[in-house]
């Protein structure tokens, strides 16, 4: 087989590994993942190829890989829902691997899925991001107490406070007597502030 490959982080593609990002992104090629893969870039689907005799040891290894896994679907999904390719005893994360099978380039930071489904790797649904904006994009909390994005109850005043994340601090946005108010408090600052990054997702109209 060929040299083991580091596996990649979120923001460097790979899951573990103790190589530096420039070692872990220099260990691999775009050209070298198009020899192994095959993306469907509307669906986001992954499948093995027909790997070439310079991947193997010997042509008997080659053939018994292929007749294995060729064709068939590349990739599992992780606990959060992020899937991963199994690659040289590395775990990749698929929607880095497409972005650099699809672009000739690896990210240069992170890779944000549009939809927010981490298993939906279209490539219409990918683009390229600083990790602040990943974060600007991710779903509401589930442990604010309510449905809306950048709202919790306040139970010491009674009241429903909006806040929202700007350069990883904290700005608070007011209190309101309604769920709905702060919601568009929220909606207009997320509008401002995240631009195209900014997720409605859970805004109370």
């Amino acid at each position: 087989m060929s040299a083991q490959l580091a596996p990649l982080s979120e923001t460097r593609g790979y899951v573990g590994g103790k190589r530096t990002a420039a070692e872990r992104e220099a260990s691999v090629s775009p050209a070298y993942l198009r020899e192994c893969l095959s993306y469907d870039a509307e669906t986001g689907n992954f499948t093995w190829k027909h790997w070439p005799l310079s991947h193997f040891k010997s042509e008997r290894y080659r053939r018994a890989w292929n007749m294995l896994h060729a064709g068939k679907p590349a990739g599992v999904p992780m606990t959060d829902g992020r899937i991963v390719i199994n690659l040289d005893k590395g775990k990749w994360l698929a929607h880095r691997v497409a972005w650099a099978i699809q672009t000739g380039a690896w990210p240069v930071i992170a890779i944000d899925h549009i939809d927010r489904h981490h298993a939906n790797n279209a490539f219409a649904n990918l683009r390229e991001c600083t990790l602040q904006q990943n974060q600007f994009n991710r779903a509401a909390n589930k442990g604010a107490g309510t449905e809306a994005k950048g709202v919790c109850f306040d139970r010491r005043t009674g009241r429903y406070k909006a806040a929202m994340s700007l350069n990883w601090k904290t700005i608070n946005l007011g209190r309101f007597d309604t769920i709905a108010e702060a919601s568009r408090a929220y909606q207009e600052a997320a509008e401002k502030y995240h631009g195209e990054f900014a997720n409605h997702e859970g805004i109370i109209p």
